[in-house]
């Protein structure tokens, strides 16, 4: 009885989330396209202040 009173409702389960769809040209911007921006634009901006 204890054990049900202590397990989350609201937390997200792996069960319940879809993978990433590469069709969808939404999930691929913002899953892959805008971290890597912010990767490359961290790189040149190291690379700037050390110059």
């Amino acid at each position: 009885m204890i054990m049900l009173i202590q397990i989350p409702e609201e937390v997200p389960k792996p069960h319940n989330n879809d993978p990433l769809d590469p069709g969808s040209a939404t999930e691929m911007i913002i899953y892959v396209a805008i971290p890597l921006l912010i990767i490359i634009l961290y790189f040149l901006w190291k690379r700037g202040r050390r110059n």
